[in-house]
């Protein structure tokens, strides 16, 4: 698959479909100057401690919103715009509500099999709403059997060894999951087998865009304690809100290949960016996966 550049997706979303890391890195300082001084202009008018709000059009609502951002989870001076400008419709992140627009154009029906894996978050019950039959687990920890059932409805599954048969799903949703998954490369073997012939794997991460390879944070020793490579960085984790769940990985371009070796047809970075649409900061990205 070659790299492409695509004005607008099916919903009107401006977006970059792209396969390599050069190819991402020859089309992009354009694409950054410009957008940069958006992002500065709305840092400098933010309080210190304080919060504002975007005008603009949210796709998971469908009608005008307003979008909030502040300088939670930020670096100094810098806004998380990917964790930031929540819908007050929605309620919806910037890169959740992609996610959700993202995969309504991928599964436009509405009886569509759909695993997500994750399950106690409001972007699952919205996806829920769309999907009536949608299959959702979280991880419960080591020692439970792929598939249990917990009394309050919450299922137990396993990324690297699911307990679904081969071919279940036209499409599987993976969001901020695969980095606590020590061996990824598994999981997204074990996603591709629960997928049918043409099915979907939309899947977002941690990701370096100016990199090739992935930077590993910590790797797993045979006695089953991590080992830190980088200072420790903790997610969170709806399952255990109060002690969030270590990262493993921040991914490289690498990704697309791995996604290759682990049987999916093609594999691209798909890169939004719309000050309307609420999706702006760096590049917003998406791993789009075919099987």
């Amino acid at each position: 698959m070659t790299n492409k550049a695509i004005d607008l997706d099916p919903a009107g979303l401006p977006l970059r479909s792209l396969t390599e890391f050069q190819g991402w890195y020859a089309d992009s300082a354009a694409h950054i100057a410009a957008r940069h001084q958006v992002h500065v202009a709305l840092e400098s008018s933010l309080p210190e401690g304080g919060s504002s709000g975007l005008p603009g059009w949210c796709a998971v609502c469908e009608k005008d919103s307003t979008f909030s951002f502040d300088w939670l989870y930020s670096a100094p001076g810098k806004v998380n715009w990917r964790e930031r400008l929540a819908c007050a419709g929605c309620q919806l992140n910037n890169r959740l509500r992609l996610s959700v627009d993202v995969i309504r154009q991928l599964a436009p029906l509405s009886n569509s099999a759909l695993y997500a894996t994750e399950q106690l978050t409001p972007f699952v019950r919205i996806l829920r709403s769309r999907y009536p039959t949608l299959a959702a687990s979280e991880y419960l920890g080591p020692g439970l059997k792929p598939g249990t059932m917990r009394p309050d409805g919450i299922r137990h599954e396993d990324l690297t060894q699911l307990s679904f048969s081969d071919g279940t799903f036209d499409l599987v949703a993976s969001f901020d999951v695969l980095e606590h998954i020590p061996d990824f490369r598994k999981a997204l073997a074990e996603m591709r087998r629960v997928l049918k012939p043409g099915g979907h794997l939309v899947l977002s991460a941690p990701m370096s865009l100016g990199v090739h390879d992935h930077h590993v944070r910590a790797r797993l020793l045979p006695n089953g304690e991590a080992e830190h490579l980088a200072p420790p960085e903790y997610h969170g984790d709806p399952v255990h809100p109060d002690r969030g769940v270590l990262c493993y990985y921040h991914f490289g371009w690498r990704l697309i290949e791995d996604c290759r070796e682990a049987g999916f047809r093609d594999a691209a970075i798909r890169l939004y960016w719309s000050r309307r649409l609420g999706h702006i900061g760096f590049e917003q990205s998406l791993l789009v996966a075919s099987a």
